[in-house]
């Protein structure tokens, strides 16, 4: 597994990201080896606002030619899988981050678990998390995503 070396927390409400490329756009990606983001076909504001300006970072700033966007599953599964992560052993973690994510949202939260006990059966695992990942060349020239 890769170490995190460094994240960055905005102070955005939900629903209100699309205004707020300003702030966005100071993320510096010029030595990420990973990028992770919801499911780009995932049709709520804040995701579609996400991929936009996410791909006018990587239209406008230096990125590494080996840069991988890796799309987790949130609201809206993957139909095209190519990487799977065994995280059985941090199901406990997972679970307390989605509880903070969707307060009062069990039946929510029960369904993400069961679709991560779900994706196990590609990895022979208990829990898995699945990913489609992308290099950013191929994101950014992705059809869907497209202005």
């Amino acid at each position: 597994l890769a170490r995190v070396r460094g994240c960055k927390i905005f102070d955005i409400n939900s629903g209100e990201l699309k205004n707020e490329y300003k702030k966005f756009s100071k993320i510096d990606i010029s030595e990420a080896d990973f990028i992770f983001i919801p499911n780009p076909l995932c049709c709520d504001s804040d995701t579609v606002a996400l991929v936009e300006h996410f791909r006018k970072i990587l239209k406008t700033n230096e990125y590494k030619k080996t840069l991988q966007i890796y799309f987790w599953e949130d609201k809206t599964t993957l139909s095209n899988i190519n990487y799977c992560a065994n995280i059985t052993n941090i199901t406990s973690v997972k679970k307390e981050m989605l509880e903070k994510y969707y307060p009062n949202n069990e039946r929510l939260i029960s369904a993400v678990m069961g679709l991560n006990k779900f994706r196990a059966l590609e990895v022979n695992a208990d829990y898995a998390e699945c990913f489609c990942c992308l290099c950013a060349k191929d994101f950014l020239n992705f059809p869907l995503f497209q202005n």
